[in-house]
Formats: C-alpha cells, structure tokens, sequence
C-alpha cells in the first residue's frame, strides 16, 4: 500500500518502523490516547472538515460531541500527550481531507482503563470523515440476524443460575457485551471462595503467570485453591507446571483439519482449509476437544456427528456454501466471503433489517445510550492513568519513569517459544528500551541488567538503549519465562518466572468503570542497575531442565 502512494500517521510511544516512514508520527506518552483523538475530532470539527452527510444522517449526539472535543484544543492535547499542538492540527487535517482513510489499532487501545472511551473515540474519528464501512475505509460486518453462538445454551438456565454469574449486576456492559465474568472479580472468588467457591478451572491456549494477567504471583497462589485444574495447550507451560492437574496436548496447524479467517468482529475478509498433514501422539485440535466435551455435557447443543461436519457448518455461517471438503478441494484453499458497502444504509447492519447501525438509536452513537445505561458517560472522555505523572505525582518522584509493556519481538508470540534453540539464538533475554539521554543520566549502558520496580512488584531485565523510546518512558517487553531453569525454582518462580516477568508491576483489580481495561500500557516504575542477569547462559542443548520436565 506503501508503494501505491498510501500515507501512515502513527501513534505510538516508540519510533517503529513504520512511524520512521510515517508522514506524521504522533510519539504520545502512553495511556493519552484518548485526549488525542478529542483533540483531532475538535479540529476536525472547528474547521469544517466532517462529513456533513454521513454525521447529519447517521450519527446521534453529533452536537454534543462536538461540546465535548472543544474542551480539547490542540494546545489542550499537546500538554497532555506530549505531542506538539501544530502536529496534531496537520495530522488531523491530513486525515480529514484525505479519503478514503482506515485505522488499524491492537492491544494498545485496550490495555488501559479508558481504553473503552479511547476505542470509542477512534471509530468516531472515522465515522465524523465519512470513512466507515466505504471501500477503503474501516470496514463493518453485516449481522446474520440470528443470536449470537456464544449465548448458545443461556436461556436454558435457570434464573437463579443465571444471576450467579460472577460480576454482571457490578459490571452490566462487560456481561451484556461477553457471555463471561467480569475477570478480577473471578480471580477474587478463587482467592476467597466468595460469593461461592470455584472449583474448577479449564485453561485453554493461555499461560496465566507468564503471559495476559496482572500481579501473576497473587494469581499463582490463588489457582492453587481449585480442586482440579485442566490445562489445553501445544507445549507445558510455566502455568500448567505450577498449578496444572490435567494436561490435554493440542494440535498444531500442521496436525489438524480446520478454517481460518480473518476476524475482527463479525467481518471475515477470507476463510482459509487448515488440512491435517500428520498425527503426532495423542493430540487434538480446540475443536475436536470441545466437540468431545460438549457431545459429553450437552449434546443437544453440539448436533454435529464429526468435525467436518462440524466445520461445514461453521464455513456456511460465513455466508460461502459448500462443504469443509469442497474448500480443501478446491483450487485455491480459501475463499472470499460476499462483501456489500455501506451495509447500514440497506438493512444489512441490524439484527431486525432496518436501515440503521445495531444501537438502541439506530445511528453511530456519539452519545452513547448504553453507556448511560451501564453507568458511565454517555460522551468519550480522557481519563488519566490511574498511576501516571499527573495522577500519582508523589509516587511519580520515587518511579520517575513512564512503564509502557508488552513490546513486540519478531521471535515470539508472547510466551510461546522461549524453548525452541534457534529463536532463542535470535532473541535471548527479555529487553527493557530506554532512551540514550535517560540512560547517561543514570549511569546506565547498553546490554546492563536493571531491575525494573514500582509499588506492586520487581522483575529484571537486559536495558536496550535506543532512540526510538521517548525519553522519560521505559518500554519493556512481556511473556518471559526461562525453560532453562526447572519447574520448581523457589523464589524464582516455575521456570524463572518470577525474575523476568514484568507483569508483576502491574496490579490486580485496577479497571476502568465498565469493568475493561488493565493499565499494562501505562504504568510507572524506577530503573536501577542489577548486579548481574540470570546465573546461566542459554546453553542449547545442553542444559533443558525445561525439556527433562516434559520428558
């Protein structure tokens, strides 16, 4: 798209790649998002620069929103975030005027407890430039008008059963929006067997104490209290060796019959045959493993006989005919599910066909009724970090640095693969980036270890020193574990855990008010220079206490 003549802005902390070729790169300092984005709909807006069709027609609560923006002038913004008030105003202009646009986003908007008003925020600078659901625009999917999969077997509950679902009456948008709990509330019921004692647990595909939670030392204690704990997964995890009592080998893509596709929301650009090539031991895909559990627990909501028949039916969800077979058969092993624009303006976009978008106004809510609903503002909002240099200026004097986590290595996907030798060569430790100006001020080099520290915890990691972090923040990197040390490593925690992993700096019970949200993006913590790393080298294959535990 690049070389098609495509412009990048970037938001980002960290100078990437892509923000090296971007035509505007907003460096913000991490969890401000959300008042940049105000900012650039206020500029958008002062200057005329919206979509007058698409917002007079299609969205609710335009004025109003429009009074909110205006509280965040560019200059507003720019002492917030970081970013030069001149900067934001050409960024916002550029966006404005240049369609169609589109706006990619991950884990960054999420991982903070206004990440919801943030994400809110970003569809919105879309929406009010005409850029949703257009081509070249971001793109929405159509409702297939039927209940959603994941509330399969809900109104078979009894009532009383139903209300025992753990944070729903404290948090009615996490338990309207997800057939789930509210998370810290689950983990806080384990811990203290109320309202009522949890007995099991069934991980599938996740490594807890190393990898997606909060103070993961709190969490470790706490999956100890369970009666009995499965774990489902490709390899043994720290996790699984720590607190598991059933390990269930899963299948990897090569060992498998199954789709994939594309799958933000309900859009699904392209279903691809994932086709099993060799059975290793005795594995099996998520999917068989859940169809042998639901034809045990419920089978008269798992009709399918086999799992191709399973997953013919799951391709003809998509909206493509034909069986799972066909799709192998055929000559390219994928397809392309139809496509409309501007879905909304035709009935394609409600769960009753009426031309509108699936919101209690029928419109895109800049004024949001169900937030009122669920007890927050009805207009986005930036909200500070809830430990930040604005919020927490005492504590922000003894952990003068802003903590921003999860920063991505082209050797791993989160925890995975720390065991396997040759992207281990590749990326051996875990990293914590630190500007240059930062790291001469300390007395701190290239390739020194630092303990990384703050009021909730301590882990250590191997400083990199480089530009493309702004100063006055840290950007460390997550998932860490040490296959090289055993299952059982005293205060080090299973496999090394405890020294590596940086989530521990980050709290428990720390959410926004709807109940999303965990700030791993937008911490603070102090840096000091450790004595040394880790008492061993990797040492490939040699010393695999990981391997001897597996075996």
């Amino acid at each position: 798209m690049m070389k098609r003549g495509t412009e990048l802005i970037i938001v980002d902390p960290r100078a990437t790649w892509l923000a090296s070729r971007a035509k505007y790169f907003l460096q913000l300092r991490p969890g401000t998002d959300a008042a940049l984005y105000l900012s650039m709909c206020n500029v958008i807006i002062d200057e005329d620069l919206y979509d007058h069709e698409f917002c007079d027609n299609w969205i609710y609560g335009f004025n109003e929103f429009a009074e909110r923006c205006r509280e965040y002038k560019p200059d507003v913004a720019a002492a917030i975030t970081g970013v030069n008030a001149d900067l934001i105003r050409e960024a916002a202009r550029y966006w404005a005027t240049n369609k169609p646009g589109s706006m990619t986003w991950g884990l960054a908007v999420d991982q903070k407890c206004n990440g919801i008003q943030t994400a809110t925020l970003v569809l919105l600078l879309c929406a009010i430039t005409g850029n949703l659901d257009v081509p070249g625009g971001v793109l929405l999917g159509a409702s297939d008008r039927e209940a959603p999969t994941s509330w399969w077997g809900w109104d078979e509950l009894d009532p009383e059963i139903q209300a025992k679902r753990i944070g729903a009456a404290e948090y009615p948008a996490v338990s309207t929006a997800c057939s789930t709990t509210q998370p810290d509330m689950a983990m806080d019921a384990i811990m203290t067997d109320k309202p009522y004692p949890i007995k099991m647990t069934f991980t599938m595909s996740s490594n807890p104490i190393a990898c997606p939670v909060a103070d993961p030392q709190m969490v470790s204690k706490a999956m100890l209290r369970p009666d009995f704990n499965v774990f489902a997964d490709l390899v043994m995890t720290p996790s699984a060796a720590a607190y598991g009592d059933l390990f269930l080998p899963v299948a990897s893509s090569g060992e498998k019959d199954g789709l994939v596709g594309t799958h933000y929301g309900a859009l699904t650009l392209f279903v691809a045959a994932c086709v099993k090539g060799v059975q290793t031991g005795e594995c099996k895909s998520d999917d068989e493993i859940m169809l042998d559990l639901g034809w045990r627990l419920n089978p008269s909501k798992f009709p399918w006989k086999d799992l191709h028949e399973f997953l013919t039916w799951e391709l003809n969800g998509y909206g493509i005919e034909g069986t799972f077979d066909d799709l192998v058969n055929s000559e390219t092993g994928f397809v392309t599910p139809p496509y409309e624009y501007e879905k909304y303006a035709y009935g394609l976009q409600t769960w009753n066909g009426e031309p509108g978008f699936g919101t209690p106004s029928g419109k895109v809510e800049a004024y949001c009724q169900r937030f009122v609903e669920w007890g927050d503002d009805a207009l986005p909002y930036y909200e500070e970090p809830p430990y930040s240099p604005v919020s927490t200026p005492d504590l922000f004097e003894k952990y003068p640095f802003v903590l921003t986590t999860g920063a991505r290595s082209w050797s791993y996907f989160h925890s995975e693969q720390r065991h396997i030798e040759r992207l281990r060569d590749l990326d051996p430790w875990p990293t914590a980036e630190m500007n240059p100006a930062d790291a001469e001020r300390l007395g701190l080099k290239d390739g020194d270890w630092v303990y990384l520290t703050n009021m909730f915890g301590k882990c250590r990691q191997m400083l990199k020193v480089t530009p493309i972090v702004k100063p006055g923040v840290i950007m460390a990197k997550h998932g860490w574990w040490y296959p090289e040390k055993g299952p059982d490593d005293g205060g080090a925690g299973p496999f090394g855990v405890w020294d590596a992993n940086i989530n521990q700096l980050v709290p428990h019970n720390c959410y926004g008010k709807l109940g999303f949200g965990t700030p791993f993006k937008c911490m603070i913590c102090n840096v000091e220079k450790a004595e040394g790393g880790p008492d061993f080298e990797p040492a490939w294959p040699k010393t695999n206490n990981y391997l001897e535990f597996c075996n």
